[in-house]
């Protein structure tokens, strides 16, 4: 697995633990070709995440992050990079390793660019995303576009189950 692979891995699992945290269920597809890497579930709907990792500052407590993805093709040496379209993911959560910090952002607030530029706690002001800064909370407030999770799309990886068994 390359490193970016295995950096990836430790955001997801970071994504995981924390949003049990913040006592979402939390799904997991069985398939990696899905644009989503976790299914939320806050009671109201089912929410799509896309889950990026970012130790790139390009200057002190400044982040760049890809919020596009790569697709690869043919005969083409380097991937594509290709826009999320509405629909594929309803929330992008961006992990900065270094600050150990989170954004949660809509969908919407992507506005269409490959790429953004996030800032470390303390810094967020600088940036129009800096509102999205450590907000767990929109994961609960999200009611739009009900989602179903299908049998054979997810796996359970977590679910709080009020009996207490499994």
């Amino acid at each position: 697995m390359s490193k970016t692979g295995r950096l990836g891995d430790r955001a997801e699992a970071a994504f995981l633990c924390r949003a049990m945290e913040e006592g979402l269920e939390v799904a997991r597809p069985f398939s990696a070709s899905l644009r989503y890497d976790f299914v939320l579930d806050n009671g109201t709907a089912r929410l799509l995440v896309q889950v990026k990792y970012t130790a790139q500052q390009v200057r002190p407590g400044v982040y760049v992050v890809r919020t596009a993805r790569q697709e690869h093709s043919g005969n083409r040496r380097s991937p594509k990079t290709v826009l999320y379209l509405p629909g594929e993911i309803d929330f992008v959560a961006v992990f900065l390793a270094v600050e150990r910090s989170w954004y949660v952002l809509p969908f919407a607030a992507l506005r269409g660019r490959k790429s953004i530029t996030l800032y470390a706690p303390g810094l967020e002001g600088q940036s129009p995303d800096g509102v999205y800064l450590e907000r767990w909370d929109l994961f609960w407030k999200w009611v739009g576009g009900r989602r179903l999770l299908k049998a054979s799309g997810a796996k359970l990886v977590a679910k709080k189950q009020k009996t207490g068994t499994d």
